[in-house]
């Protein structure tokens, strides 16, 4: 198996944005990071994150909600991962 991701490195919502990325060695740097908005910038500069909480709550809780959500999710499903 050449790729096994899973929610905590490379999830189905989660990518490296370079290849060359470390998800140990970016781990380890947010972990010494005291700043909240430091650590979310290191984390957002190294990864590609969708965050999905909100799509299908509320008024989002929708067939459209759901449509949505998938069309955001769709560029999670290539591996190696494109850069945008």
């Amino acid at each position: 198996m050449g790729y096994a991701g899973c929610s905590v490195t490379e999830g189905p919502f989660v990518r490296r944005r370079r290849e060359e990325c470390s998800y140990f060695e970016t781990l380890k740097a947010v972990g010494s990071i005291r700043d909240q908005q430091e650590r979310r910038g290191l984390l957002l500069e190294s990864f590609k994150v969708l965050d999905y909480q909100g799509f299908l709550t509320g008024a989002n809780d929708s067939a459209k909600g759901l449509r949505d959500l998938l069309f955001r999710a769709e560029p999670f499903l290539r591996y190696p991962p494109q850069t945008a």
